[in-house]
């Protein structure tokens, strides 16, 4: 066994450090593309290919980022053992139809000792590494379809072999007829390595809902399929906002391979969101190995670009600093029900600005453009709702009508028809 070799067979043993399955299988190239970023996908046990949202988001599911809104960025740092660190660092922003991602992550695997082929060190050391550059582009094909392709090009350093490889992505994401639940398609690391190794090439069915109130419950439920080497995963993760900043994460993964303590599956985390920022941990066991430490922090600059010319300050110089102060909160809650989806609140927010301080143009950007979305997403409603009525399916058809009252309760048309099936339901069934 030569050097170089040694040097192979030390890392081999490295990656089969609990990640998946396919960290198991050493005829495999990039097996460390099977670790997904971002701590809060991370405390969900990386079940997240239909949610896919946040900044961190297009790495599950690339047709995540036809839902992004603004520029944002993104950087992660994740504590595995044996001196193992992994650093991802992503920037997204609007192109065209749809948005676009760019990321760089660097794993490093730590200073290791060189053997000769009797197994004795050589008191030489280094320091093998992977590189990965990846880029995403994801839009809206119709009011129920987004869909999304990426790739990443990663490069495996072990002294003096170096090793390339090119992998495609492709996501597809339905919203589902039924309020808040969701549905998605993943094919992922579709490629290999310059060496002839074939990359952990997996496909991902998933299910997702999010609800209850101001939308505060988000889970997820995937199949994780091989695509070449490596076993079956099903997973499952679950994030429940205790208030407006504070969030708490659990999830439980399924499937891996000759691991016996029954919580290396498991993981759980936080995450904390002010203003514009949002921070996330995730703690995951590694059997004998300890635990993982995944931080994550994205900054998201705004969810509308605005105009050159326009007012950026929370009012003018002739606005009392206390009621300046006030405007500040007010149009913050508004961005924050506003990236909720939850256009009543934040056109509320807004509306109450513009009668304290008719010149904030900022409030005037926003609520114009919340109007059109709520608008849009009120005839999305309608149309499924009488496509249900085509059908004969009046249970779905109300509950796409409660639907557009959340939207707006005062909606004569939906107060109508929900009205006109339940009292048309009671004198089928005799009521």
């Amino acid at each position: 066994m030569n050097q170089r070799t040694a040097a192979l067979a030390v890392l081999i043993a490295l990656l089969t450090l609990p990640a998946s399955t396919a960290w198991s299988q050493t005829s495999q190239a990039g097996s460390i593309l099977t670790i997904g970023p971002g701590a809060q996908a991370g405390a969900m046990a990386e079940s997240f290919a239909a949610l896919a949202t946040g900044t961190f988001g297009s790495a599950y599911n690339p047709a995540g980022l036809a839902r992004a809104q603004g520029v944002a960025f993104g950087f992660q740092h994740q504590e595995w053992a044996q001196d193992i660190r992994l650093d991802y660092l992503t920037v997204m922003l609007p192109l065209g139809p749809g948005h676009m991602q760019g990321a760089v992550q660097l794993v490093n695997y730590g200073l290791l000792d060189v053997y000769t082929e009797t197994g004795l060190r050589t008191g030489d050391t280094f320091s093998p590494y992977d590189l990965s550059l990846h880029g995403a582009y994801g839009l809206k094909l119709a009011p129920e379809w987004n869909v999304g392709g990426g790739f990443t090009l990663n490069q495996t350093l072990i002294r003096d072999y170096r090793d390339t490889g090119l992998a495609a992505h492709l996501g597809v994401l339905w919203q589902a007829p039924w309020p808040g639940f969701t549905a998605a398609a993943v094919f992922k690391n579709l490629g290999g390595a310059a060496s002839g190794y074939a990359f952990p090439m997996r496909g991902v069915l998933a299910a997702g809902y999010t609800g209850l109130e101001e939308n505060a419950l988000s889970a997820n439920l995937e199949l994780d399929l091989p695509l070449g080497l490596g076993g079956v995963e099903a997973a499952v993760g679950v994030e429940y906002r205790l208030v407006q900043v504070l969030s708490l994460r659990l999830g439980y993964r399924l499937g891996a391979q000759g691991h016996d303590d029954p919580l290396f599956g498991l993981s759980t985390g936080l995450g904390v969101a002010w203003r514009n920022l949002d921070f996330s941990y995730a703690l995951r066991p590694l059997g004998d190995f300890g635990f993982s430490h995944q931080v994550s922090l994205s900054y998201t600059v705004s969810s509308l670009a605005e105009p050159s010319g326009v007012e950026t300050g929370a009012a003018s110089a002739s606005v009392k600093p206390e009621v300046r102060e006030a405007v500040e909160k007010r149009f913050l809650a508004g961005k924050y029900y506003y990236r909720k989806k939850n256009y009543k609140k934040a056109i509320a927010e807004w509306e109450l600005i513009r009668e304290f301080n008719p010149d904030h143009q900022k409030s005037k950007i926003f609520l114009e453009r919340a109007r059109k979305e709520m608008e849009a997403e009120r005839q999305r409603l309608y149309q499924l709702a009488e496509e249900a009525n085509s059908r004969g399916e009046f249970k779905r058809e109300i509950l796409y009508w409660q639907e557009v009252l959340k939207l707006d309760p005062d909606d004569p048309r939906a107060k109508e028809n929900v009205w006109m099936e339940i009292k048309d339901s009671q004198e089928e069934n005799g009521d």
